[in-house]
C-alpha cells in the first residue's frame, strides 16, 4: 500500500530528529525542528498545544516519544491546525 505524502513527511521529520535510529526522539528536539521549519517560536499556541500532546505527563526536557505515538499525535495536531488556521511553512 502506498504511503501518503503526509506519512512520508512525518516519517522524514521523525528520522531527522532520530539520526542514530534509536526509535525514540526527545520531544524538545521535535519542537525545535518544527520551530526551525515553520519559523514559529516556542510561544506559538499551536506549538504549545503540540508540546502538551507529545509530553502529556509534563516531563519537560526528559520527555521522549516513539514513532507510533509521534505519528498519532502529529496527525491529530495537523488536523486541528487545518481546522483552526494552518501552520505556515517557511519557503
Amino acid at each position: 500500500m502506498p504511503v501518503s505524502l503526509e506519512e512520508q513527511i512525518l516519517n522524514s521529520t521523525f528520522e531527522a530528529c532520530d539520526p542514530q535510529r534509536t526509535g525514540t526522539v526527545a520531544v524538545a528536539q521535535v519542537l525545535a525542528y518544527l520551530e526551525a521549519v515553520t519559523g514559529q517560536g516556542p510561544q506559538d499556541a499551536r506549538l504549545q498545544t503540540l508540546a502538551n500532546s507529545l509530553d502529556p505527563n509534563g516531563e519537560g526536557p526528559k520527555a521522549t516519544v516513539d514513532l507510533d505515538t509521534f505519528l498519532v499525535v502529529m496527525r491529530d495536531w495537523i488536523a486541528a491546525c487545518q481546522l483552526h488556521g494552518g501552520l505556515e511553512l517557511e519557503e
